[in-house]
């Protein structure tokens, strides 16, 4: 760790600094306003937190650690553990668990806590301030603490830890270890029970604590590895979804392994369930994190042009900085991103680093700030902690306007999730216990209905053609299917084909929804896999308009679009299109002695005919002169 008078953030005291100090408590208030309105006790479903609570439902009742087919496989035990205690002594209000929302409000509560008191070990009050208040109003930080989901409780440990690991450092008396070990241990077994990104955790720990006993002090670095390793150990054997100590048998963990183990890999064309390779995985991720997601993980979104790559290179150096001074802390963020990189990424992923990802951010400021003037160097300041702050507060506006409106689930992601409510309440009315469903949202349905609803994770193969598709879903023994295919479109594309070729078909209707219907299935799997059910006439309606709305799509672009015109082409087509008077001319003296010699000749040969007819007598000439007077 480097010298205390050497570090920026001490250097940095100006007015914007000593303004933070003093007005903590308001800018604390304002954080509380916050989760006050936009808590409703309503339940944020979807179905990651549906597995949670269908699991935390049968254990409350009797059942086992049992929901689905691979949730037991998959989902750590900690939160369905709670969410059980908490059903079965206090509540089990379906649609308003105030209860659990309470809990994971508290656990939002007790993470600000700890983070304030962690930094501020570490850095000045206004550091743990500005920190405190960017995770406050972090949009992903917020909503998430309205959801029944694992992330915010991980996080408490993760800080939990990070704090007992600071306070056993700077602990020299034996008789005061109490409390930091209580902090470090109790962290530790947190976020052990509560996801699989505890293992980013303990990457991060082992190799800090490797470089430690290096180069010293090896006692410390020495217990804080015994506790990992304890804890770790502890937990995988009495894991419930491993039914003994066997730490890679999890759906997460040989995911993982399974890709480290072939990270050359790319999928053949007849092996479309498979997992894309980790170097295929990584071209995709590492461009959209580098742009999206890492970037809108500290602001809530994202920025125009090239403003994310910037920003993420700007926390990256500052992670450097971090680096030098707690190894620990930047050595989780590094490690997050190289894993979310090879495996999948989304901005709450990285809602475990956010404490440390602020940190980071402020000591880049202060780096710059140092070698600026005083005045500008409180400009950027107040530009980059307000930047944090305004483009997070111009998320939790909508989510609050949305916390807020009734019908709750009527506007809650649009509806997304009515129309499976209303199915899942026609299963549970026609469908027998123990019957097995087809269905999308499966998770979600089978909380909702008490039956067993299953999709393609369930049933089709993962390491195998989709030539045994037919093969593995007449295998699964499925009673009833929902339709139509188009709900499966989204989440599950294999059953929507298997459907839209005519495999899965409905036997007889039993029962209808606004937008489904429930039927007995029926599965077409003579032939095959020595045919291939791909080349079958497409059968859905969905699919068939689907097609014409491409060729519709292909055919709108080589079409003409008319433009209105504009006022001067539209004076001017007036101006081509009006009919032209034409103007008499006026003859010239000339034609007129023309026309008068013409006219009084053709009447002279007129009077000169006429004369000489036999039948017409002759005129008499009278002389031209008049007589003279007698």
């Amino acid at each position: 760790m480097l010298p205390r008078r050497s570090l920026p953030e001490l250097a940095v005291h100006n007015r914007v600094t000593d303004a933070i100090v003093r007005y903590r408590k308001l800018f604390f208030t304002g954080i509380a306003f916050l989760y006050v309105i936009s808590f409703n006790g309503q339940w944020r479903m979807g179905l990651d937190s549906s597995i949670y609570r269908g699991l935390g439902h049968n254990l409350a009742i009797g059942k086992g650690y049992v929901f689905g087919e691979t949730a037991s496989h998959q989902v750590y035990p900690g939160l369905p553990v709670i969410l059980a205690i908490i059903e079965r002594y206090i509540s089990a209000s379906v649609f308003r668990p105030i209860v659990p929302l309470l809990f994971i409000l508290t656990c939002s509560v007790l993470t600000l806590v700890v983070t304030y008191r962690l930094v501020r070990l570490h850095f000045p009050q206004w550091v743990a301030v500005a920190v405190v208040c960017g995770v406050g109003v972090n949009e992903k930080f917020l909503e998430l603490s309205n959801e029944i989901l694992t992330d915010i409780p991980f996080l408490l440990g993760v800080v939990l830890a990070f704090y007992g690991w600071s306070l056993l450092r700077l602990t020299t008396d034996r008789k005061k270890m109490l409390r930091p070990l209580s902090f470090l241990i109790g962290g530790l077994v947190l976020a052990a029970v509560m996801r699989p990104t505890f293992w980013i955790l303990a990457c991060a720990w082992v190799l800090v604590c490797i470089f430690g006993l290096i180069t010293g002090p090896r006692k410390f670095y020495g217990t804080a590895l015994i506790i990992l390793l304890v804890v770790w150990s502890l937990f995988y054997a009495l894991d419930p979804r491993t039914k003994g100590w066997n730490p890679f048998s999890g759906i997460y963990e040989k995911e993982v392994f399974s890709k480290l183990q072939d990270p050359d890999s790319t999928p053949s064309p007849n092996d479309q369930t498979r997992a894309p390779s980790m170097l295929t995985t990584f071209n995709i991720e590492a461009p959209k994190i580098i742009e999206d997601t890492f970037p809108s993980a500290l602001l809530g979104q994202n920025l125009p042009w090239k403003l994310p790559v910037l920003l993420t290179l700007l926390l990256v150096i500052g992670t450097i900085q971090l680096f030098r001074r707690q190894p620990l802390w930047a050595l989780t963020i590094l490690v997050t991103l190289a894993i979310t990189s090879i495996l999948s990424s989304a901005s709450r992923y990285y809602l475990m680093v956010l404490p440390a990802l602020l940190v980071a951010w402020v000591l880049i400021l202060c780096a710059i700030a140092v070698r600026l003037p005083t005045v500008w160097g409180e400009v950027l300041l107040v530009a980059g902690l307000a930047m944090v702050t305004v483009l997070n507060l111009a998320k939790i506006a909508p989510f609050v306007l949305e916390q807020r409106s009734t019908p709750f689930y009527q506007k809650y992601r649009a509806g997304k999730f009515v129309p499976a409510m209303q199915m899942a309440q026609v299963i549970k009315e026609k469908v027998a216990p123990g019957k097995k469903v087809l269905g999308p949202a499966s998770t979600l349905m089978s909380y909702l209905s008490g039956r067993l609803v299953v999709t393609d994770r369930d049933i089709l193969p993962a390491k195998k053609s989709p030539m045994h598709w037919p093969e593995a879903v007449a295998k699964a023994k499925i009673d009833y299917v929902v339709f139509p295919s188009k709900e499966y479109r989204d989440k599950d594309e294999a059953i929507a084909r298997l459907m839209e070729r005519g495999v899965i078909r409905a036997a007889h209707v039993i029962g209808r929804s606004p937008t489904m219907y429930l039927a007995q299935i029926h599965v077409r799997s003579e032939g095959f896999p020595d045919a291939d059910w791909r080349k079958l006439p497409l059968l859905s309606t969905v699919a068939a308009r689907k097609k014409a709305a491409i060729a519709k799509a292909k055919a709108a672009t080589t079409r003409v679009v008319k433009k209105k015109p504009t006022t001067a082409q539209i004076r001017h087509w007036k101006a081509t299109t009006r009919p032209v008077k034409k103007k008499k001319k006026v003859p010239t003296t000339a034609q007129l002695r023309h026309w008068r010699a013409t006219t009084r000749a053709a009447a002279v040969a007129a009077t000169q005919r006429v004369t000489m007819h036999p039948n017409v007598p002759r005129p008499v000439t009278l002389p031209t002169t008049q007589p003279s007077a007698p």
